[in-house]
């Protein structure tokens, strides 16, 4: 239901309130550009001295917003790796 979406890949470590030890992982994160009222319950793409960033801001913030983030997605994990070496396995 997203107006006006828009796609960006980060690293997990780098988004707001992840745990220090957090490993560098690739994440998809959709924002809606159309989306640009501050909220509380929400995270917003912001632009931060030329940096596109995604935060959390618990009162309004200075900063212009640039969308809501709407979604985050991990890439999809294969918990036995060697699972997929025999090859009669990556048919099922």
């Amino acid at each position: 239901q997203a107006e006006d979406p828009v796609a960006i890949l980060a690293q997990l470590n780098q988004l707001p309130n992840v745990p220090e030890d957090t490993p560098a992982e690739p994440v998809l994160a959709i924002a809606d550009r159309a989306q640009r009222t501050w909220d509380a319950d929400s995270y917003f793409l912001v632009d931060r001295a030329d940096q596109v960033e995604i935060a959390w801001f618990q009162e309004k913030p200075e900063l212009p917003l640039l969308g809501r983030l709407i979604l985050l997605m991990r890439p999809k994990r294969i918990l036995d790796e060697n699972y997929t070496r025999e090859l009669w396995q990556v048919d099922e």
